[in-house]
């Protein structure tokens, strides 16, 4: 065996170790629009913060169907963080009188602070399941730039 191939067959073992280490295979390098789409959501569930970053990764690197997936999770999420932010100065204007706890307030708010984390959970899975199973648009237009063969008569 000469050095030649014996060095080939150290490159190539080393490449493909590289590749099987730390998940660089699954993405091979690129992010997918859908992929960016479904963290996007999970972001925007998880912590504004963590939105925030993605939102911004995405307006610099990504296409126009993503910043209108941005605008939308923005909308969604500003409007869970108002609906707490209401009920965060419900129960602090409620819990200065000293009869607020056991009352029939603090059952409301325990109440509506529960059915808003169920929304919550519940709106933003079902975008992500709406991301997941959403055609790429990339494979449907290679499939329709694929030349089909002619018959000639």
């Amino acid at each position: 065996m000469s050095k030649e191939c014996y060095d080939n067959d150290i490159l190539n073992t080393a490449n493909n170790t590289s590749r099987l280490i730390g998940g660089y295979s699954m993405f091979k390098g690129k992010w997918t629009e859908k992929l960016t789409n479904v963290l996007l959501w999970v972001g925007g569930y998880v912590n504004f913060i963590a939105f925030a970053l993605l939102g911004g990764y995405i307006i610099v690197k990504g296409n126009d169907n993503q910043k209108l997936t941005i605008k939308k999770v923005f909308i969604i999420v500003l409007l869970f963080l108002g609906a707490t932010a209401i009920m965060e100065l419900f129960y602090n204007f409620a819990s200065m009188s000293g009869d607020y706890y056991g009352s029939f307030a603090q059952d409301i708010y325990s109440i509506m602070t529960k059915i808003i984390n169920i929304a919550k959970i519940g709106v933003f899975a079902t975008f992500v399941v709406l991301e997941l199973i959403k055609k790429d648009k990339t494979s449907a237009e290679s499939m329709n730039n694929i030349e089909q063969p002619k018959n000639d008569v």
